[in-house]
């Protein structure tokens, strides 16, 4: 029996889930201000929407950033987002108004891969200090910033939906078939002893 459960905890340390990560944009570039997607594309498993620009808090409003960077719709685009090609979950994140044009609320959304919407904010209000949104979206394929432009982003905590290892399900399979010859042996044995 202690074989079974040593087993059963092999199997569950190598097929444990993905924990979550807290995107700062810490150390992606040196510049004062450059484009994500060209700087980082990928950063965090995600995939950028262009606009998305990399600032550093020191040189351009907001100032303090959360860390050196943070970053902001420099564009002006409604509706920049990010994305993944796998589901991934936005537990929350931090935004405020970029020095100028900025809108006193925006709304994220959220999207499966089916484009059906799966989580909504409302209109958040911002100002010029960083503001913490919970946001709770989980089976997420798409995240968008609708309603303005030119606001910052910083600290999202996200993280990718786990993929199945080929080794974890073979130690699973492996572990099954283990245990069904142990029953079945030891079921034998019993029959022969009576």
């Amino acid at each position: 029996m202690r074989r079974l459960y040593a087993m059963i905890g092999v199997c569950g340390l190598l097929a444990r889930p993905c924990g979550a990560d807290v995107l700062t944009f810490e150390g992606l570039t040196s510049a004062d201000a450059t484009d994500l997607t060209a700087a980082a594309q990928g950063y965090g498993g995600l995939a950028w929407d262009p606009g998305w620009s990399l600032y550093r808090g020191d040189r351009f409003n907001p100032p303090g950033s959360l860390g050196a960077y943070a970053i902001v719709n420099n564009f002006g685009d409604d509706g920049m987002g990010f994305g993944a090609g796998r589901p991934f979950t936005v537990a929350n994140l931090r935004i405020a108004q970029w020095w100028f044009n900025a809108p006193a609320s925006v709304r994220i959304v959220a999207y499966d891969a089916a484009r059906r919407l799966v989580g909504d904010t409302g209109p958040v209000a911002i100002g010029p200090s960083f503001t913490l949104v919970t946001a709770n979206f989980t089976d997420v394929s798409r995240v968008e910033f609708l309603g303005g432009s030119f606001f910052a982003v910083d600290n999202i905590s996200t993280g990718l939906a786990p993929t199945p290892e080929p080794g974890s399900i073979g130690l699973l399979v492996i572990g099954v078939a283990a245990f069904s010859v142990r029953v079945r042996t030891s079921t034998r044995r019993q029959r022969t002893r009576t």
